[in-house]
């Protein structure tokens, strides 16, 4: 079966990042389409009125908007032109350009939901220096409003091949684990870190472990017996995807400073590629609120996928 994912680029080094991760997951994704996204800068409303009301004025419009298409192709076909040289087959790399329509970030997300792809790439910053969008404004909006398509955060240049899974026994987590291991089916040399915090009571409830060793004691073993259950989904969602038990390593750490900030660490530490995390988790107030925006926003030389 297919994958497909849809690179969002424009002229930058951090598109170039993308690029070239990209090229990298085809050694582990069997089977991986690219296409190659484009949005041009919208002409401005202004522009268009004054337009409509001076019709001879239409022709330079059009050529600014011929240039624009001009540029975006030329664009396009060097990156493509790059990853066949690279290794990648031609016949599996698709260039599609656009005018803006909405938001940026909104133009992309519409284009995945309806050519169903199963992952959005980006670069951390986001899609376009001209248009302000490597501000961090397009990234931003495709991780608060890309809710239907996985999110693959790009973050400069990546040399490891590990792969980490962020777990927490959540429903969100077992998503995480079945879109890896869809992408990854089939590939029988792929390893697999899914690795796990044990939450504290002030990460559950506001209250100070020190304060009540019971209540600690209790919070350990209920969390202790929801990942042995998730363990078991999760091995058997592997397996569907044709991965063995022997390519998963699971990995579980008493929290010894936030549970976001245990997740970075480890990424440095273990020199981590690509780290999956779930949008949210058990309890959505603290797992959005405060891991995954840790992650998102302090993780770095690496490739994030968030899934939802």
């Amino acid at each position: 079966m297919n994958r497909k994912v849809l690179v969002a680029v424009d002229d930058s080094v951090q598109c170039r990042c993308c690029v070239r991760y990209v090229l990298t997951m085809e050694d582990q994704v069997p089977d991986l389409h690219y296409t190659l996204f484009h949005v041009q800068p919208q002409i401005s409303h202004y522009l268009l009125d004054e337009v409509r009301k001076h019709p001879e004025q239409k022709a330079e419009v059009d050529r600014v908007m011929a240039r624009n298409a001009e540029k975006a192709l030329n664009l396009l076909d060097e990156l493509k032109t790059f990853m066949v040289q690279s290794g990648a087959r031609a016949d599996r790399i698709h260039i599609v350009t656009q005018p803006r329509q909405q938001a940026i970030a909104q133009d992309i997300i519409v284009y995945a939901e309806t050519g169903h792809y199963d992952a959005i790439v980006s670069g951390r910053r986001g899609i376009s220096k001209l248009q302000e969008v490597f501000t961090g404004s397009v990234t931003a909006n495709l991780i608060e409003y890309s809710k239907i398509v996985p999110l693959w955060i790009v973050d400069g240049e990546i040399t490891s091949n590990r792969i980490l899974v962020a777990i927490d026994g959540s429903e969100t987590s077992l998503k995480a684990v079945d879109h890896l291991s869809f992408m990854l089916s089939g590939n029988p040399h792929v390893v697999i870190t899914l690795f796990h915090v044990s939450p504290g009571l002030g990460d559950s409830c506001g209250i100070d472990e020190k304060a009540d060793a019971t209540l600690t004691s209790w919070l350990r073993q209920g969390a202790k017996r929801c990942i042995a259950d998730f363990t078991g989904k999760a091995m058997e969602i592997l397996r569907r995807n044709g991965l063995s038990e022997q390519q998963v390593e699971f990995k579980t750490v008493e929290r010894m400073m936030n549970i976001g900030k245990a997740i970075v660490s480890e990424i440095r530490e273990g020199n981590y590629g690509t780290v999956v995390i779930g949008r949210s988790g058990i309890d959505r107030s603290i797992f959005v609120g405060s891991v995954s925006r840790y992650v998102i926003n302090k993780a770095t030389d690496c490739a994030l996928w968030i899934v939802n």
